[in-house]
């Protein structure tokens, strides 16, 4: 009797020391790891078990054939099912432009980050692929900097899915850590389910970073048109590069070359003069050594008089939502003047010089 108690108490005493193992993912390609919380993702799927979750990918509509390549394409590292809540879970790494351009973007200027954030807008390159954030932000996490983003995805106008995710660039990839709801709107529980798995997430090692290409972050560029004849340029870009502005004449032969280099934090200011009225090609080239050079092209028309209006938010061809907001900027204290379909809205602008004008499109045609 003394002998069979003592065994269950060692038993009990071993349960206690070695609890039940917890999911824990590695992700060697982009070295992250995360770890899934116990009992709620149902069916978790990898690149590498596709063929023993045949049964399942079939309920879902598709084939292992097909699902491996769409793992592939997408850089779908794990993909998990909350299907009481009708959640997925996916991450995702890919080792695409931006992740070749930045590499860590943890290592670039707030410049940088700013524009990364802003290719999340509604213009910017993530719109094409159907998503529509409305909530950006950077976060400092104690993996490093990911961007907060909230979404609704559409394929072919038709609302896919709804989501949270969490973006970085880090070790040569664009990594997210992406949960997608379905049926229903979000709601602050599916937050606190992205970040139970999130405050788990880290990087295992952290590559250094190669000599990048040379980058260009403009914060006042060239005027489209203009009725000044100076204006300065200005950014980052790598410290201490040179800056070149060639000024080409539509009539003229002979161009004038402006330059300056940047400081040893990679901003610069250059300042251009056009010579006179007229229209204007202008060349930047950004050059390092060892590095490839930037260009890029500006067209200027200057002339005196000329009223300036760039639009930043241009209407699309097609209005997904029932109202468009378009944006600009002119000169302050400017009326503005907008006609859709011959009913006419007006505005004046504050000292910034800028407008914009709620458009309702929630009528067809």
């Amino acid at each position: 009797m003394y002998r069979r108690l003592m065994i269950t108490l060692t038993l009990l005493f071993l349960v206690l020391i070695f609890p039940a193992l917890a999911d824990q993912h590695n992700f060697e390609a982009f070295h992250a790891s995360l770890t899934l919380p116990d009992g709620v993702y149902e069916t978790v799927l990898t690149p590498r078990n596709l063929a023993s979750h045949e049964a399942f990918i079939q309920t879902q509509g598709g084939t292992v054939a097909a699902w491996e390549a769409d793992f592939l394409a997408r850089g779908i590292w794990l993909q998990a099912y909350d299907q009481d809540a009708d959640r997925v879970l996916v991450v995702s790494a890919l080792k695409d432009v931006d992740g070749q351009r930045f590499f860590d973007i943890n290592e670039h200027p707030s410049s940088v980050r700013a524009d990364y954030r802003k290719s999340h807008g509604r213009d910017g390159a993530w719109s094409v692929l159907g998503y529509n954030y409305d909530s950006i932000s950077w976060k400092n996490f104690s993996s490093g900097r990911f961007l907060q983003l909230r979404y609704s995805y559409r394929q072919g106008g038709e609302l896919v899915c709804r989501g949270f995710q969490r973006r970085t660039i880090r070790n040569g990839y664009t990594i997210t850590v992406d949960l997608q709801v379905f049926g229903r709107n979000l709601t602050s529980a599916d937050n606190t389910a992205l970040n139970k798995v999130f405050d788990t997430f880290g990087f295992t090692q952290l590559l250094p970073v190669p000599e990048l290409p040379i980058t260009l972050a403009e914060t006042a560029t060239a005027p489209v048109e203009t009725y000044k004849r100076t204006f300065t340029m200005k950014g980052e870009t790598k410290p201490n590069a040179k800056l070149n502005a060639v000024v080409m004449s539509f009539t003229d032969t002979q161009g004038q070359v402006f330059n300056v280099n940047a400081d040893n934090r990679g901003r610069y200011s250059l300042p251009i003069e056009l010579p006179r009225e007229g229209n204007y090609l202008m060349t930047l080239t950004v050059e390092s050594p060892g590095l490839e050079s930037l260009s890029k092209s500006y067209s200027i028309t200057y002339q005196e008089g000329l009223l300036p209006a760039l639009i930043s938010a241009p209407p699309p061809d097609l209005f997904p939502q029932d109202s468009f907001t378009l944006m600009g900027r002119t000169e302050p204290d400017v009326k503005v003047i907008l006609s859709v379909n011959g009913v006419l809205s007006e505005k004046r602008t504050g000292r910034d010089g800028e407008f914009s004008f709620k458009m309702d499109t929630s009528i067809e045609g």
